[in-house]
């Protein structure tokens, strides 16, 4: 059999990966997870720009029609940066200490995982408002050409998701408990000057949930207690391990 003398080219391989590696994901993500990523998408988003003015988090949960909004006033995505919401690794993301998600998650894992429609409405600055829409054809099909397409504005440095069809329900216990995890997950970043509206009330650090309603300021204090005692547990295992 003849070989050759030296390298040469024979074919171009083509290393697009496949999309069910966003299928792949599902089973990693709940309603808790999803969600978080998107508000950490924006809290990046926010600080990469410098952290400048107040950053509004708006997250609606829709459990009688099944539809998650969420929506932040971070800074928008820019046309030529489109591909980072749908190619996956894709990231702008710079080494930084105070970088939590990864840039760019809103629509290849969370959005996917949550839903079959996944609707990004995005303005950068005063620039024109865009939109890309992740539905269940386009993940079943082998073409990674997703169109673009320019609407009417939306309000300036804003991006919206719309999640729907999920994949699995939600119901009020569900949207409690959010509230709770929200409230101890994101002290730290409203106290820094981070407005994150749930349902129209507001996420606010568990020591400070005077005013909240009832059922979802005991489904805080809950969360808040769990955590002592499993916090106690663990420190009075260290001990007993020292010992």
């Amino acid at each position: 059999m003849a070989g050759v003398s030296h390298k040469q080219q024979l074919e171009i391989i083509d290393g697009t990966p496949e999309k069910r590696l966003f299928l792949s994901i599902i089973n990693d993500y709940d309603l808790r997870t999803g969600l978080c990523e998107l508000v950490d998408n924006a809290i990046d988003l926010w600080t990469e720009n410098g952290g400048k003015g107040s950053l509004n988090v708006q997250i609606t949960l829709d459990d009688a029609r099944q539809i998650i909004y969420v929506a932040d006033n971070a800074g928008g995505v820019r046309e030529n940066q489109l591909r980072l919401l749908i190619a996956p690794g894709a990231s702008r993301n710079r080494a930084s200490k105070d970088i939590i998600g990864t840039f760019g998650v809103v629509g290849k894992r969370a959005g996917v995982a949550l839903g079959e429609l996944v609707e990004i409405r995005t303005r950068h600055k005063k620039e024109k408002s865009l939109q890309i829409d992740i539905t269940k054809d386009w993940l079943g099909s082998e073409d990674w050409s997703l169109a673009a397409y320019e609407i009417p504005d939306i309000d300036p440095g804003t991006t919206s998701v719309t999640i729907s069809q999920l994949r699995q329900r939600m119901d009020e216990d569900d949207i409690e408990a959010l509230y709770s995890h929200l409230c101890a997950t994101y002290s730290w970043f409203i106290e820094q000057g981070c407005s994150i509206i749930f349902n129209e009330t507001p996420v606010i650090p568990i020591v400070r949930l005077v005013g909240i309603p009832a059922r979802l300021r005991a489904a805080a204090h809950k969360l808040r207690r769990a955590t002592d005692r499993r916090q106690k547990a663990q420190c009075h295992d260290r001990s007993r391990t020292d010992s």
